[in-house]
């Protein structure tokens, strides 16, 4: 189903302030080490991550960047964790 643009606005106002909330900052300003401790995967989407970093040689800065936009996607779906799905996604 198409979302109109309210609906849209609220989902997105309602995932920052999630973030906002939790790590006191938006998630594209998360740290490293940070990310360690907000983004964090469960067990399938920890495995995926694996699969993906050994055949795709991912550098660091990738790696953090897909977790950043799998946060997101988590905080959109108002996901405590990252879910394979979040992750398939980012």
């Amino acid at each position: 189903p198409v979302e109109d643009s309210m609906t849209v606005r609220k989902r997105v106002m309602s995932a920052y302030d999630s973030q906002i909330q939790r790590q006191q900052k938006a998630n594209f300003a998360l740290s490293p080490q940070e990310l360690e401790q907000y983004a964090v995967l469960d067990a399938h989407a920890e495995k995926m991550m694996e699969v993906a970093q050994q055949r795709m040689n991912l550098s660091a800065r990738s790696y953090h960047r897909i977790l950043r936009v799998a946060r997101t996607i988590a905080d959109l779906s108002h996901s405590p964790n990252i879910e394979i799905t979040h992750l398939s996604e980012a």
